[in-house]
């Protein structure tokens, strides 16, 4: 009692800390109590870096455990393009970030939320069903109109990148959303390969290359027994799909085909096989790429969840707002700001009226 030895403080942090110390081979190694197959570390030099990324691990791994604050984390980890804009250094802006830090840990007014704090039934306000944010950013099947926008803003940073650095007159002709043609123009044989639309492909040289994007929401799903992220299994489907155009296009045409899948989550993750592809596709820095392409997931996102249209965004940027009357919608813009408002004051904590 009242002492001020280092032993005994140091054996309370461990306990409080959940660290076992023991004694091995002349040498004192430490280890996380709960689990037995943690790496083991060894009290010497740089203990300290050792001891807090081993904490960090097992803080990350229990947020990732929980199914509705970390359930979209899994497909955040391990990737600093997919969270470059959290540094205080990045231009981002502040109302963007606190969307994503937000949307990331499912603290967004949903409905959700609202029946869990007993504020409503978490019926989706648009087309009856339960809501949850996965369902509002990317499974309502009346916003459909809203996720396309978002979907195109990454195809067209795909485009720019592509062409970057080619020179104004040696443009590369570019097809967006269209069936792909032989190098003298003729279309492939096959009738049910012959209707497939990449959303990007073109020829360079003597390869013809194949871009597919795709927006989905980051979680985990189980996939005939087998766990993975839905940004794989979305992959996956991809290149199951295109995988037979790919070997049409080669027999038929006697010429190089090059697939590419670039997957973007709708809250701005991206998976290493993405990293690769846009390794091998662009001619520019491919992590500058991706972050751009991680922000306008962000702001699409943003822009689906307070039901914006493209008009609505457009004239948010061009003009004073006024009253927006968008046509054919069955709700209203949840949030318009007020005159003389830039970006940065959108708040999407406000629940929808």
């Amino acid at each position: 009692r009242g002492t001020h030895n280092l032993l005994p403080r140091a054996m309370k942090a461990m306990e409080f800390l959940r660290i076992r110390l023991y004694r091995r081979e002349h040498k004192f190694m430490m280890r996380l109590t709960e689990d037995e197959e943690a790496e083991e570390i060894s009290v010497g030099r740089n203990l300290l870096p050792k001891l807090n990324s081993m904490l960090r691990e097992r803080h990350a791994v229990g947020l990732r455990e929980c199914p509705l604050k970390g359930h979209t984390f899994e497909t955040l980890k391990s990737n600093p393009a997919s969270n470059f804009f959290m540094d205080w250094r990045s231009k981002v802006s502040s109302a963007l970030i606190r969307f994503a830090w937000r949307a990331r840990t499912n603290s967004l007014m949903t409905g959700e939320i609202m029946r869990i704090t007993g504020h409503g039934d978490g019926k989706c306000q648009t087309c009856g069903r339960d809501e949850t944010l996965l369902h509002r950013l990317n499974g309502c099947p009346r916003k459909k109109h809203l996720y396309k926008p978002r979907h195109d803003a990454i195809v067209n940073i795909l485009v720019e990148i592509i062409n970057a650095g080619t020179g104004r007159n040696n443009r590369r002709a570019i097809h967006l959303d269209a069936t792909i043609r032989g190098p003298q123009g003729e279309r492939l044989e096959e009738e049910t390969l012959r209707n497939l639309k990449p959303d990007i492909w073109y020829y360079e040289r003597d390869t013809l290359k194949l871009v597919e994007v795709t927006v989905p929401y980051g979680s985990m799903t189980t996939i005939q027994g087998q766990e993975m992220t839905t940004l794989q299994a979305r992959r996956n489907e991809k290149l199951a799909k295109y995988g037979p155009l790919v070997e049409a296009a080669r027999t038929q045409f006697g010429i190089n085909v090059e697939l590419y899948v670039i997957t973007v989550s709708s809250l701005g993750a991206i998976p290493e096989e993405t990293m690769r592809d846009l390794r091998r596709l662009v001619l520019v820095n491919a992590t500058r790429a991706a972050k751009r392409m991680v922000i306008a997931a962000i702001r699409g996102s943003r822009d689906v969840y307070l039901n914006r249209t493209s008009r609505q965004v457009r004239q948010l940027w061009r003009e004073p707002p006024g009253n927006l009357e968008d046509e054919g919608e069955e709700n209203p813009v949840e949030e318009i700001p007020e005159e003389g408002e830039t970006e940065d004051s959108d708040d999407p904590w406000i629940p929808a009226s």
